[in-house]
């Protein structure tokens, strides 16, 4: 038998053995030098990693899973602020097994590397010279398993045929759409920094019944207001809904909303200018136009930005919250605003979140009632919708990521992204968030899918810590490829 193991590390701190030797050295056999290995259980086998490999050992955490990506392959977690690969190791051993399937993992241990990567294992024993147990070279094992691990998409234009020249868009206005009182308003996407939670606020006195009050939001405070009270409604129940950031006169302004609709792309001839003898009163006079949407069956009042705060109360309400630094941390830890943030669309599919970066998509709409099929199409590809008079091919994200079906009651959307000046629609569970990160917030993502779809990871507390970010150029290539296959008899991955 081999010697006992000693001292399960505490997770989260260094795992090494103080009496080890050298890394380098071997193990020993019949008196040889010898070092201490770490001993696991993964697929019902004891196993001995070098101890010298091994940087520390965690308790499981929520990982964020890479589409397409092979089995081995369970997701990547937020490591300190760094993004951690992490495979199975019971898969690692057996991946040639048919229809073998991971379990969830009791620890994992961070392997030494350049960069490091998680090993999902099902119990750490602790340290022992492992003399009679299998010695597992994890990192070769993961090398031909699924290639260097955590190596991030290298810039390639993998074959990707040069996109169709775009036809000349007509003039048209995005529009970020919410519900204030079962009643649809939008505001300007230029003029709205970010989409987020409720946070909780602190009263400011004498600001008017329609400022909730400020909250600490990157390293300043946030004065919140009710757009309910801005527009002459009756309150809803407090800590409800979303809180549309916009900026007005250089500073950001919380605008307390229902929820969130959708992203719009209305064309200018479709928007009218609220007629004067309509703006009766404080309220109205917020309101700039009236967007006509689904060729007039609805209407959105949009809001204009630099009208939100014409009266003295809000002014107090600025001037209350003068920017100073805070000790609360903002939620998803980042730094105030900079000239080189960028903006992302977040969305669920098959309750994950990923992202898409705000330039790509062209607006959101509502799931549509019906959808033209196209014969002999893979099932991700649902058919293609009627849009303002183009056909629209929609695609559903769930199934195209593998991420399972959406939750019951999800409030489905299309995401109209651009690819090289032509629409493609992609089937949502919901959008759920418009966030602003700073390049610190950004890092390469493992394209352990092969097919770079997601090219980086988005650090996002409120959203479990790691959101993917998809290329829309790479997600739709590829699934342009695999439709084309389908079409032409081959078969295509689902």
């Amino acid at each position: 038998m081999s010697a006992p193991a000693v001292a399960i590390p505490a997770a989260g701190e260094p795992a090494r053995d103080p009496a080890s030797a050298p890394r380098g050295s071997e193990r020993g056999r019949g008196g040889s030098p010898s070092r201490a290995f770490l001993v696991v259980e993964a697929g019902g086998d004891r196993l001995a990693l070098p101890a010298g490999d091994v940087a520390e050992v965690l308790r499981p955490r929520r990982l964020s899973r890479v589409p397409r990506a092979p089995a081995v392959f369970l997701g990547v977690a937020s490591l300190r602020g760094a993004v951690l690969p992490v495979l199975s190791l019971a898969l690692l051993r057996g991946a040639e097994r048919p229809g073998a399937q991971a379990r969830p993992a009791a620890r994992v241990v961070v392997m030494a590397g350049d960069p490091p990567f998680g090993l999902a294992v099902d119990a750490v024993e602790g340290f022992g010279d492992g003399a009679d147990l299998p010695c597992v070279d994890a990192a070769a094992l993961a090398s031909r398993a699924v290639g260097a691990v955590g190596a991030p998409r290298a810039p390639s234009s993998r074959g990707v045929a040069a996109p169709p020249a775009p036809s000349a868009p007509r003039p048209a206005r995005a529009v970020l759409g919410f519900a204030v009182a079962g009643q649809l308003f939008g505001l300007d996407l230029g003029d709205v920094v970010g989409v987020e939670p409720v946070p909780v606020a602190v009263a400011v006195p004498d600001a008017g019944a329609a400022v909730l009050g400020v909250a600490a939001r990157r390293g300043a405070l946030l004065p919140l207001v009710s757009a309910r009270a801005l527009l002459g409604r009756p309150e809803a129940e407090a800590g409800r809904g979303r809180v549309v950031v916009v900026r007005v006169a250089g500073a950001d302004l919380g605008l307390v909303v229902d929820g969130l609709d959708a992203i719009l792309r209305v064309p200018d001839e479709a928007v009218d200018p609220l007629p004067a003898f309509l703006a009766r009163d404080a309220a109205t006079a917020r309101v700039a136009a009236v967007c006509r949407l689904d060729g007039g069956r609805r209407l959105l009042s949009l809001l204009a930005a630099d009208r939100l705060l014409d009266d003295d109360a809000m002014r107090r309400a600025l001037a209350a919250a003068p920017a100073p630094a805070v000790a609360e941390a903002e939620p998803d830890g980042a730094a105030a605003p900079g000239a080189g943030d960028e903006r992302f669309v977040v969305f669920a599919a098959g309750g994950e979140p990923y992202a898409l970066p705000v330039a790509s998509v062209v607006e959101v709409v509502r799931f549509p009632d019906a959808l033209a099929r196209v014969p002999r199409a893979p099932p991700f590809l649902m058919g293609a919708m009627s849009l303002r008079g183009s056909a629209v091919p929609v695609i559903d994200a769930a199934l195209r990521f593998g991420a399972g079906v959406a939750p019951a009651g999800a409030r489905r959307r299309v995401l109209v992204v651009d690819v090289g000046g032509s629409a493609v629609g992609l089937t949502v569970d919901a959008v759920s968030d418009v966030l602003s990160a700073a390049p610190g917030d950004l890092q390469p993502a493992p394209d352990l899918a092969g097919d770079g779809t997601f090219d980086r990871v988005l650090s996002a507390a409120r959203h479990g810590g790691l959101v993917l970010v998809a290329d829309p150029r790479a997600l739709f290539a590829e699934a342009g490829r695999d439709m084309a296959a389908a079409l032409a008899g081959e078969g295509a991955p689902p």
